[in-house]
């Protein structure tokens, strides 16, 4: 036989103020009904009281009743109190940032900025948020205003700067840190930006730029700097080919009509040709080698030049290459002529002879010689 005895359990003791708790009878003996107490208050409207519990089961008139005193507690959650609505953190005392204390140590936290310990540093104006959650999860949120009134603006200094443009950049971008040197802030420096940042062509010689800060504040300063942008690139330029030209008997150039230059190729530049094109050919080009230079600049005033070679070659004719003594009068002689380039006139010596193998000293005459084409003159 089974003695009547009645007991329950629940599933939780400590609670949060509004929490439900189930209660579960786990009495032995007969069938019974049950009657429960809950003596001190509504449990859904209190906190940090403890309550006591008493049921009363009834077998088919037979009464046993059971009270488990301070059997439940309800826990009050965290008070979140930053003991006024507004921290302010006046930068005129060198003070940037704010410190944020949820106090409640041991419990766990979750700041609106994502941030999960006790005391938080911000160093921005604005509304924040924290949800402390205690050792049996029961949670508050706390609110407060950060005034961060830091009024000191950045402190921007600059440095002139030189670029160059070139085949390779023929576009340059320009960084903070080719113009920052050394901004700084009291509060901290948020972002650096410079305007303009993109140089080309358009921009060669001197532009002025400027270094924009702002601090973590939102106060902002600026600052100009003296950008030179350099065209350093050369233009290019091939010249035409070479050309060769031979003069007409006797004399000793050719006019320039005689041996057409061509044009220049291959040219091309990062900023772009500056028109025309020229050079230094003569109106006419004499025998030998003549170095024609041509000269092209681009828009920003490089120069380049390259040397185009006219070789003027003299006419052909021919030279006397041996006298043929077969007879001798005093008035003719026989000579021999051979191919060759023509220099000046060319005259023959004779001496007479006194006797047989005796001839008379020095030259008796000079007689010209006369080729048969017409005379080149020197080359």
């Amino acid at each position: 036989m089974i003695d009547n005895k009645t007991d329950f359990q629940s599933n939780k003791n400590n609670i949060c103020p509004g929490e439900l708790v189930n209660f579960t009878d786990v009495s032995k003996g007969g069938n019974h009904s049950l009657q429960w107490s809950f003596p001190g208050g509504t449990p859904s409207n209190s906190s940090d009281i403890k309550y006591s519990v008493t049921q009363i089961a009834n077998y088919n008139g037979i009464y046993d009743t059971v009270t488990i005193f301070d059997f439940i507690k309800v826990i009050a959650p965290p008070l979140v109190n930053f003991g006024q609505h507004n921290v302010n953190a006046p930068t005129i005392s060198g003070l940037c940032s704010a410190t944020l204390d949820a106090g409640n140590p041991g419990s766990t936290y979750l700041w609106s900025n994502g941030e999960t310990t006790q005391s938080i540093i911000v160093n921005k104006s604005g509304s924040y948020l924290v949800t402390v959650t205690n050792a049996i999860g029961c949670s508050s949120t706390g609110h407060v205003f950060a005034n961060i009134t830091d009024k000191v603006k950045p402190i921007v200094k600059t440095k002139n700067i030189t670029i160059y443009l070139n085949d390779n950049m023929s576009k340059v971008t320009i960084t903070t840190g080719m113009i920052d040197n050394g901004s700084s802030d009291n509060c901290g420096i948020k972002s650096i930006t410079v305007n303009p940042s993109m140089f080309e062509c358009k921009n060669v010689g001197l532009n002025t730029v400027y270094l924009i800060v702002t601090d973590n504040n939102g106060n902002t300063s600026s600052a100009s700097a003296i950008l030179n942008v350099i065209d350093s690139q050369f233009p290019r330029i091939t010249c035409p080919a070479d050309k060769q030209g031979i003069t007409k008997p006797g004399v000793c150039s050719i006019p320039s009509s005689s041996a057409p230059l061509g044009s220049p190729i291959g040219l091309s530049d990062n900023c772009g040709i500056k028109y025309p094109v020229t050079n230094n050919a003569p109106a006419n080009y004499p025998v030998g080698i003549t170095n024609v230079i041509w000269t092209v600049s681009d828009v920003n005033g490089n120069k380049s030049t390259c040397i185009q070679k006219i070789t003027v070659i003299p006419f052909t004719c021919g030279k006397p290459g041996q006298v043929l003594v077969s007879e001798i009068t005093k008035n003719s002689a026989k000579v021999k002529w051979v191919a060759g380039t023509c220099v000046t006139e060319y005259q023959l010596n004779y001496r007479q002879e006194i006797i047989p193998g005796v001839y008379e000293h020095g030259a008796h005459g000079l007689v010209p010689l006369v080729p048969d084409c017409s005379m080149c003159l020197p080359i």
